[in-house]
């Protein structure tokens, strides 16, 4: 039977180019993601869900060698795309974590702890990270002070709304925010610059009241399974071949080259009669010179 679940993030319940494998601490490498409006996150997510981070375990894959972390969510509940019969737990495969003194990890991605709550975008399949536009569909939940629920990106910047053009806006402005988290992610050793007007976030019910209408018009992905699995890229190396094009024109320009005449012979110039004798005196003077310069 379709369970139909209305969440809300106040409710109590008792977590990423290329990628880097290092000695740790992990060099990682750069990831660019082009900004995306919160209808676009909608669109591409098969899944949008909420839950609490239970457990991770880091371990070594095969066919390709890597390392991935198994990420277990507890009272799941969806805002987008849920299967009929599916659980309340979910577990999420990502690329990277660390396995003894190796680390993998994606610049700029989520990184999942246990005890977290979050909401994530999820694309129906991947082939670099998970979440819709890496770190731009995953948001951490987290109670303030007077124990409201409030939404966050990149971890701990504050999320105050969506802005005229539909993007998620951030406390203290974007640009800021993001130079921050890749400073601080990468262990840059550079002072980022500073922020100002920031705002609290706002509360974790207001932001998933915003975004409701946007994913109840959103592109539906029919799934079959749940979102998040990923496609194994396999590549292999293969011999440079010329064309057939290629080599046809080659062998033209080569017998083009074989067959072209010769640039026109020098012709000697034949000295004037002045000039033959100022170089028969200077012949002389110089025989003159290697004798001494005296008659014998």
């Amino acid at each position: 039977m379709l369970r139909k679940h209305y969440p809300t993030c106040s409710m109590s319940y008792g977590f990423l180019a290329l990628a880097a494998i290092a000695a740790f601490p992990a060099i990682a490498d750069a990831t660019s993601v082009a900004p995306m409006t919160v209808q676009t996150l909608a669109d591409h997510a098969g899944q949008v869900f909420i839950g609490d981070v239970v457990s991770t375990r880091s371990y070594w894959a095969d066919n390709p060698r890597r390392i991935e972390t198994e990420v277990v969510f507890r009272n799941v509940h969806y805002l987008k795309g849920e299967l009929e019969g599916e659980a309340s737990d979910f577990t999420l495969i990502v690329p990277g974590g660390t396995v003894g003194q190796t680390r993998m990890a994606i610049c700029c991605a989520p990184k999942f702890k246990v005890g977290e709550r979050r909401l994530l975008f999820l694309l129906p399949t991947y082939k670099t990270f998970p979440t819709v536009g890496v770190a731009q569909g995953a948001f951490r939940i987290a109670k303030d002070e007077a124990g409201i629920d409030r939404i966050y990106q990149h971890g701990k910047i504050p999320v105050i709304g969506i802005d005229e053009k539909g993007f998620v806006k951030l406390s203290g402005g974007n640009n800021h925010h993001t130079v921050r988290h890749v400073v601080e992610s990468n262990r840059i050793k550079i002072k980022p610059p500073a922020i100002e007007g920031a705002s609290k976030a706002m509360s974790c019910d207001d932001f998933v009241a915003q975004i409701r209408p946007i994913l109840g018009k959103s592109r539906k992905h029919n799934l079959a399974a749940p979102a998040g699995k990923r496609i194994l890229v396999s590549k292999t190396g293969v011999s440079l071949k010329a064309s057939a094009a290629w080599r046809a024109r080659a062998n033209a320009e080569a017998a083009s080259a074989s067959t072209k005449k010769p640039g026109p012979r020098l012709r000697a110039v034949k000295p004037s009669a002045k000039q033959q004798i100022r170089q028969r005196s200077q012949t002389t003077k110089s025989d003159s010179d290697a004798d001494g310069g005296t008659d014998r």
